[in-house]
């Protein structure tokens, strides 16, 4: 018997790495869809949440100005829970259409994506993380396949930077460049389930999040599949990320979006949002 339960158990594990990707690979190619991608320029809004950001909110904002998208056309949206000098460094660059919505209180990435985006003037929404940097074709890229109106949510290829650094930061860059594959192969049935939140666009009409707090990537682009669009990945759409060297650094990167203050009582009521 407990050799049996071995067997099971390895088989599960390869099946969860590799069996799926597998897969993943065999369904894309017997389900391929037809893309239609054109250059296309949408009123875009760029939706950036902070949290004590102020070691790389200026390359981030000086990232933004140099991108290869119309101007009149890109809406900056930072949306910042910060304490430290964060919202004073967006304040300068008021003139460059970008705006800050600060809050006083720790609710979360999610709230605060939620309470801030019914401020966006944009038909699509894309999220990115204030700690990574975009290629300068990175948006126009993505704004090319919603040309297609089939095409409801689009993830662009986010890569490690310093992956030599240690241990730590190569290991996140083999473990990205698996994702990649995967949303590669899904993407080519048009249905991605692991955006990645650091450049992650989708259609502000398909935007409908359970309640506020529940409204992260993977349910969000489950939506977008519900309603009968695309999810898929954008290859040029390329950003760049310094990966943390130290187990203390990535795991408080890892939780410190989602720790809520347990002083603070939401006031969202929960319900879709509706844009």
């Amino acid at each position: 018997m407990s050799i049996t339960i071995f067997w099971i158990s390895c088989f599960l594990v390869f099946y969860t790495y590799f069996g799926y990707l597998a897969l993943s690979i065999l369904l894309g190619s017997l389900f391929k869809i037809k893309r239609i991608k054109q250059e296309y320029y949408p009123r875009i809004s760029l939706i950036i949440p902070c949290y004590n950001e102020e070691k790389v909110i200026r390359d981030k904002l000086n990232n933004i100005l140099e991108l290869d998208y119309p101007k009149d056309k890109l809406q900056v949206l930072i949306a910042s829970e910060s304490s430290d000098a964060t919202n004073n460094i967006v304040n300068e660059y008021a003139n460059n259409n970008i705006q800050l919505y600060a809050y006083d209180q720790r609710q979360g990435k999610t709230v605060i994506l939620y309470n801030t985006i019914k401020h966006a003037k944009g038909e699509i929404i894309i999220f990115s993380d204030a700690n990574v940097l975009l290629k300068n074709d990175c948006i126009k890229a993505i704004a090319s396949n919603f040309y297609d109106k089939n095409v409801g949510a689009v993830t662009g290829l986010l890569t490690i930077s310093n992956a030599s650094a240690s241990s730590i930061s190569w290991g996140e860059s083999i473990y990205k460049k698996y994702e990649t594959m995967l949303r590669e192969s899904n993407g080519k049935s048009g249905r991605v389930l692991n955006p990645d939140g650091a450049i992650f666009a989708i259609r502000k009409e398909l935007y409908s999040p359970i309640n506020p707090e529940r409204g992260d990537d993977f349910e969000l682009v489950i939506r977008v599949l519900l309603m009968n669009k695309y999810s898929v990945m954008e290859q040029k759409a390329i950003s760049y990320e310094n990966a943390s060297t130290t187990p203390e650094a990535e795991i408080n990167r890892k939780i410190g979006w989602f720790l809520v203050s347990k002083k603070h009582n939401n006031p969202i009521k929960r319900n879709v949002i509706k844009v």
